[in-house]
């Protein structure tokens, strides 16, 4: 649980709002869509369903989009995949060559995500440019090397067990088959 407070610390949460729909093209999504109520959520909400299994939540003026599909959000997995990626390279000892090339393949598959399944479609390059400008405010951060603390490392070793297992990639796999808007909530890190 650490791992996923210093991750969350490490990466907040604005920069998503780069790759995330905007405003504007929630609110066009939404009102194109048909309102229905979620009784589960107390006080009930409103929401339109979206393909993929994406809510989004209307509170006042604002419009929220989540991810009910029973994967990671995708801006989430990213933000995972590019913090651990940061964290590997910046903390010897972390991960192994190999473990780069799967994170690496994972940034590159979430870059192709991204652009097919953003409302209107993005340009690919725009989508790796601003993934490449996160990356370096990531490594900046990381300048602190006391989150290469042994103590600090050894929150950031089941990550790296899925990588080695297999798990990494199968899971991402096939969150990136199951088609939908791009979204970041709900952001957690199983």
């Amino acid at each position: 649980m650490r791992a996923l407070a210093v991750w969350l610390m490490l990466c907040g949460t604005a920069w998503s709002n780069e790759l995330a729909p905007k405003p504007h093209e929630l609110d066009a999504l939404y009102v194109a869509g048909e309102v229905q109520l979620d009784l589960t959520r107390s006080p009930v909400a409103p929401y339109v369903a979206l393909p993929g299994d994406i809510r989004l939540y209307k509170h006042g003026a604002q419009i929220r989009a989540e991810d009910r599909s029973g994967h990671r959000p995708a801006l989430c997995s990213l933000e995972l995949a590019m913090t651990l990626r940061a964290m590997a390279e910046t903390c010897r000892g972390l991960a192994r060559p190999d473990h780069l090339r799967v994170m690496d393949t994972a940034i590159d598959a979430h870059i192709a995500f991204i652009a097919e399944n953003h409302v209107p479609p993005r340009p690919r390059r725009e989508v790796r440019f601003l993934i490449a400008q996160r990356m370096s405010e990531t490594y900046l951060r990381l300048k602190d090397r006391r989150l290469c603390s042994e103590r600090e490392m050894s929150r950031w070793v089941p990550f790296v067990r899925e990588i080695d297992d297999g798990t990494f990639s199968a899971t991402l796999d096939a969150s990136l088959k199951a088609d939908r808007l791009p979204v970041a909530d709900p952001c957690q890190s199983n």
